[in-house]
């Protein structure tokens, strides 16, 4: 596998010829971040025709435009080129390139495409004096075998079944159900668990294996809290675009690698009833090429002003962001008290009880960064990336002070004291997210019209989906009524 950095054509025709490549994966993502791919023979990008005018596709078959008026261009990327293994079906020789979307009638970026928009904001930021916006998101997923396996845990649970003790917290219905119930994780007790019960620790490694191939820097991996519940950290990346890139090749190899090992990775923010959820909380601090602008020798706690300021703005901005940072109805299944993820709009140096903190930094205080810990990983990572940033860019700008730190369990704070403190909530459900994203221009300055009015038509049908959809819990809680 060949990672590639700064590549001309040239210079990627080069390595599609030396590696005998037959035919290259050509991939963009929709406005809601899910991948989407063109097979391309080789000899388009040799003859440099798709390097230079790409490839044409339906834009309202993705959600980007209406059928009336539905032609646009994918661009590939030259520096995303990468060789993937060859492929065991069939002996063939691919590469995988990622796309930036054009205007077919102009060739101008298309203003709506999330790769331009984490483009455009990252400009902003280097506008406004910093050369990198370091980004590190925490993916976290579950593993399962099927569908119906994670369907049928979660029933167990959300029902209250009298089901054996094994089959509540054990997994024959999760990952490796041919090793029984001997050795396994429970419900919010897996966090860094070691085989035998963990065991997805042969998968993580090769999917981290690929990802440092690729040039994506792997922090570690780990078991993470919830039931076969997994994590792949990798470190920081100094621009937007890179850092939503590598979760997009996250998410593709995840998925590829599973296949090998019989699992089915889930990104689905909250799948299971009585357990974690899945978060993609977002490290990230702001700098030059040896400066971190979040840190203050002076400060007792080595926080700059500037970064109090970053965090004002995003916790000001958290609610009208929250349906692009939590973009499902479910995620909002996963915004509730008692699962590490945040509900409340609070910030504090380490309590994990608040959506914003400072993680602590043993002996090296310089590198100190910002965790933000709403964003889940049903979000499109261009879109979220770009809303962070541009909220606490908005912070500095407009000198918004985040108020006193909270040291306690915010969750446990009376409304009263919330109210007091100013401190505000997170929506409850999608619709919300969306009714308060509307009156949020910041959020829809970063977006651009085009893609607002787009994201918000297709999310309002999604609720609407939702409401008239009749679920196994109702026919469970009602059917004999």
């Amino acid at each position: 596998m060949t990672g590639t950095d700064n590549l001309d054509f040239d210079s990627a025709n080069g390595i599609l010829i030396d590696n005998e490549i037959q035919w290259v994966i050509t991939q963009f993502t929709d406005m809601f971040g899910e991948l989407r791919s063109f097979s391309l023979p080789v000899k388009s990008y040799l003859s440099g025709s798709i390097w230079r005018h790409g490839v044409n596709f339906d834009g309202s078959s993705v959600g980007y435009r209406q059928a009336e008026d539905s032609d646009i261009t994918a661009k590939p990327d030259p520096t995303t080129l990468h060789i993937l293994p060859i492929d065991p079906s069939n002996g063939q020789r691919r590469a995988r390139v990622t796309c930036s979307v054009f205007d077919s009638r102009n060739g101008q970026p298309y203003y709506a495409d999330p790769r331009q928009i984490a483009d455009r904001t990252f400009k902003k930021a280097n506008e406004a004096g910093y050369k990198f916006t370091n980004f590190l998101p925490e993916m976290e997923f579950y593993l399962f075998t099927s569908r119906k396996s994670a369907m049928v845990q979660n029933d167990v649970w959300s029902n209250e079944s009298s089901i054996g003790i094994g089959h509540l917290y054990g997994i024959p219905d999760l990952i490796e159900p041919n090793l029984g119930t001997l050795y396994t994780s429970k419900p919010r007790r897996g966090y860094a668990l070691s085989a035998p019960k963990d065991k997805g620790e042969a998968y993580r490694n090769e999917l981290s294996t690929l990802l440092e191939d690729l040039g994506i820097p792997v922090k570690y991996h780990h078991h993470e809290n919830g039931t076969s519940q997994m994590e792949v950290e990798f470190d920081f990346l100094p621009s937007l675009v890179q850092t939503a890139d590598a979760v997009a090749n996250y998410k593709y190899y995840g998925r590829i690698v599973a296949q090998k090992y019989g699992y089915i990775p889930c990104f689905m923010p909250k799948p299971l009833f009585a357990d974690a959820g899945n978060g993609m909380h977002v490290h990230m601090y702001l700098g030059g090429e040896n400066d971190n602008r979040f840190y203050d020798k002076d400060d007792p706690d080595g926080l700059s002003q500037e970064a109090r300021y970053y965090i004002g703005g995003i916790l000001d901005h958290a609610a009208g962001m929250a349906a692009i940072t939590n973009p499902t109805v479910n995620s909002y299944k996963r915004l509730v008290p008692e699962f590490e993820a945040p509900v409340y709009t609070a910030w504090s140096m380490h309590n994990r009880t608040t959506m914003v903190r400072i993680p602590a930094k043993f002996g090296d205080k310089s590198a100190i960064d910002v965790e933000a810990r709403q964003s889940d990983t049903s979000a499109n990572p261009y879109l979220a990336f770009s809303t962070i940033l541009a909220a606490g860019l908005d912070g500095i700008k407009k000198k918004i002070e985040p108020g006193d730190p909270i040291n306690e369990d915010v969750n446990k704070l009376s409304a009263s004291q919330r109210k007091e403190l100013g401190i505000g909530q997170l929506p409850r459900t999608l619709q919300e997210a969306l009714d308060l994203m509307e009156t949020d221009d910041l959020v829809k300055d970063t977006l651009g019209n085009e893609c607002f009015e787009r994201y918000m038509e297709i999310k309002k049908k999604e609720v609407f989906q939702f409401n008239v959809h009749i679920s196994t819990w109702e026919h469970w809680m009602y059917f004999d009524i």
